[in-house]
């Protein structure tokens, strides 16, 4: 029976489960086609893969078997990006059907995430960036998917999200409570944490570099989804620990910097 049309009609409905908007996490606009996602869980389901669209936007439709939520891998074969695996929480499709049917419909919004993607090695920054370009290690070897915070006077402002090789681009924004003046160096608190060393991957997992990629789950959409943001660290990720002052020069990305250990 058809929902719309009439039944003369052959009619097909494709209802949204889930929008994947990837954003630039330093310049705040979508990531870009060069961006793709892919689904993890379920994986055997006929139907179920994300749809890529114009600008850099993804779709999941409700198909018959979807659980109540997906597993989506986000990744950038130009390194461009920090890869990220993400799940999201579905509405159930007899809720989204029974509340289109009495005019209250949930919108896409409230059903579309834009999970921040943070610089990669072959991020490109601009000439007159403030940032550090650096290295964790942990027990002498790189600290996978190392997670990075930088403050000042105590208050977070900026963050970073490692590679598989430990490697992770920081880039500094304006300082809220600065003076209009920049300062000649630039003082800031890092912090880099990192879940323990991961145990030998897998056989079938050793020709994948993102086989260890943590899973972080993800609230709806909105102010509460501090995960999608990348604000929130994986779980496990305060196990080891580097916290000190390091100064930058405003207008230069720091290299060459001793890698930051972990302990």
């Amino acid at each position: 029976m058809n929902e719309l049309l009439a039944s003369r009609y052959s009619e097909v409905v494709h209802r949204l489960a889930a929008g994947i908007e990837p954003i630039d996490a330093i310049r705040g606009g979508r990531a870009g086609a060069g961006v793709r996602v892919s689904l993890e869980y379920p994986r055997a389901l006929a139907g179920a893969r994300p749809l890529a669209h114009a600008g850099g936007r993804w779709s999941i439709r409700y198909v018959p078997g979807l659980p109540d939520h997906v597993d989506v891998l986000i990744e950038d074969p130009a390194r461009r990006f920090v890869p990220r695996r993400l799940r999201l929480p579905i509405v159930d499709e007899a809720t989204v059907r029974a509340r289109d049917t009495a005019g209250d419909v949930i919108p896409a919004s409230q059903r579309t995430w834009r999970p921040a993607l943070f610089p990669g090695a072959a991020y490109r920054v601009a000439a007159s960036a403030t940032g550090i370009r650096g290295r964790a290690h942990q027990l002498g070897v790189p600290a996978r998917w190392a997670r990075v915070e930088a403050s000042v006077g105590g208050e977070v402002l900026w963050r970073a999200h490692g590679d598989d090789r430990g490697e992770f681009l920081l880039v500094i924004g304006p300082d809220p409570h600065a003076a209009a003046e920049l300062p000649e160096v630039l003082t800031i608190t890092l912090a880099v944490f990192a879940a323990p060393p991961a145990a030998v991957p897998p056989a079938a997992s050793t020709d994948d570099p993102l086989w260890d990629l943590p899973l972080q789950t993800v609230m709806p959409p909105g102010p509460d989804d501090s995960a999608s943001s990348g604000v929130t660290l994986p779980p496990g990720f305060d196990a080891a620990t580097f916290s000190g002052d390091v100064n930058l020069v405003p207008g230069r990305i720091t290299t060459g910097i001793a890698p930051f250990d972990l302990v």
